[in-house]
């Protein structure tokens, strides 16, 4: 009994402060746009996900397609936010698509085998959500299958990294901000072949993912997993697990 009561204590404190972490950082104003930003949905496998993208005025000829992907327990509308609307700026300035696809209950599946989150636990096929997006984005608006880019944050970066080891061949190349590899005890995905371009973004101080790898906390209190150095991970990959990690 006191067992379930500081285990459901610690739930709800988790809770609390994630919800002052995420609501109460600073959004700044939407900016001045040259189109608005759309709302849709797509079936996968019997499921009906949603997301966000955003066309400019003017779109290139064969434009490239930037996907960004939200951390625990945000959305895309929080991606938008957190990311000052500045993909949607770069776009009009530019003259790329830009999808914010959002996570399964607030988060996705990536290659954390010890994630305790519902997307990871219910074998969520984000892999698929994410092709599927690419494929219509390419039907319908000419995407250049080369330029086909992935920034995530956090959850949103490991799931980026899963593409990146799993479907290189869809992404060309990923962002992951604080979000280092896994090291392999702790990963669940497939680590074979060349890999997707990759660049890794830590902070030094950063209170979930450490910098120098280790033991992933969720604010201290929930492990999730261990994590390579965010100074070296190819020195670690490369030792029978993956082959050509492009960094």
């Amino acid at each position: 009994m006191n067992r379930t009561i500081i285990i459901v204590g610690v739930l709800l404190l988790l809770v609390v402060i994630a919800y002052f972490y995420f609501a109460y950082a600073l959004v700044p104003n939407e900016p001045q746009l040259s189109a608005k930003i759309e709302q849709a949905t797509i079936q996968v496998n019997n499921q009906t996900r949603s997301y966000l993208y955003y066309i400019p005025k003017k779109l290139s000829p064969k434009p490239a397609l930037i996907i960004a992907l939200h951390g625990t327990g945000m959305n895309a509308d929080k991606m938008r936010q957190w990311t000052a609307y500045e993909f949607d700026q770069l776009a009009d300035q530019k003259g790329f698509a830009v999808i914010y696809p959002n996570g399964y209950k607030g988060n996705w599946n990536d290659c954390r085998s010890d994630a305790p989150f519902p997307a990871k636990k219910e074998n969520i096929d984000d892999v698929g959500f994410i092709r599927s997006l690419i494929e219509n984005f390419s039907k319908d608006y000419g995407i250049d299958p080369g330029k086909v880019y992935v920034f995530g944050f956090s959850n949103g970066g490991q799931m980026a990294l899963r593409l990146a080891m799993e479907v290189p061949n869809l992404v060309a190349a990923v962002s992951a901000v604080s979000a280092n590899l896994q090291t392999p005890a702790t990963c669940s995905c497939v680590l074979e072949g060349q890999t997707s371009r990759v660049m890794l973004v830590a902070g030094t101080k950063d209170p979930i993912n450490p910098y120098n790898g280790g033991e992933v906390t969720l604010f201290g209190l929930k492990k999730i997993g261990t994590v390579v150095s965010a100074q070296d991970p190819r020195k670690v990959w490369l030792n029978g697990m993956v082959p050509q990690l492009s960094l």
